[in-house]
């Protein structure tokens, strides 16, 4: 059997490099007909597809319960991040050192987002009663993991655990708010880009100090 993947363990335990990387799909088009006609599949697919159009609203009814809202919040916060690490890379490489800006690289702390990854294949569907699940692969890394849905009023609704913690789109802002500082520092002389390309690990660490509040909050409630 394949292992139970939770959107929101997966998050917090990528970032303490637990878990491996991902692949997906080439894009699927979002079903137009009635919810009702979904099979459990096509709902992960659509919900991949979305994820890869940054389109998180219409992601809402496909997800269980109220964890639609939870989902697209961190997912939106998942992008600011990664975001702000793209625009302080840029930075770095073209106005301090392009080695500055291949070693200053925290993207790999939001990649790992279950079905929500980047490059998710989808295999088999399972279906138990009111249950079905999904397998799938990150990276085409193995095993497999398994996509769990329910059925609600005849929809197969995905149903990302019950792993989320409401800090969790907190982190990954507060991460983001880090990064930018950097930037901003750099601008400013606050942090000296000569002193930066002198002593690049220094350097790393100082941008690891202005992510620690994030990083704390990724970790979740004891």
């Amino acid at each position: 059997m394949c292992p139970r993947s939770s959107i929101t363990a997966v998050a917090a335990l990528s970032f303490l490099a637990v878990l491996a990387g991902c692949d997906r799909n080439g894009p699927a088009t979002p079903a137009t007909a009635p919810a009702g006609a979904r099979d459990p599949r096509r709902t992960i697919a659509d919900l991949v597809a979305l994820r890869a159009d940054r389109r998180y609203e219409p992601m809402v009814p496909l997800i269980v319960g109220n964890r639609g809202g939870h989902v697209t919040s961190l997912l939106t916060a998942v992008d600011a991040f990664l975001g702000a690490n793209r625009q302080l890379r840029t930075y770095l490489r073209d106005e301090v050192g392009f080695r500055l800006g291949e070693i200053v690289d925290y993207s790999a702390l939001a990649k790992h987002l279950d079905i929500f990854s980047e490059h998710v294949t989808l295999y088999d569907v399972r279906i138990e009663n009111a249950r079905a699940f999904v397998s799938y692969t990150v990276d085409h890394q193995l095993p497999a993991r398994e996509a769990e849905l329910v059925r609600v009023d005849g929809t197969w609704r995905y149903d990302p655990g019950t792993g989320f913690h409401p800090e969790l789109p907190r982190a990954f802002r507060e991460m983001a708010k880090g990064l930018r500082r950097v930037e901003e520092d750099l601008r400013s002389g606050l942090i000296s880009p000569d002193r930066a390309r002198q002593d690049p690990e220094a350097f790393a660490e100082e941008v690891a100090v202005r992510l620690r509040p994030g990083v704390r909050l990724l970790r979740g409630p004891d």
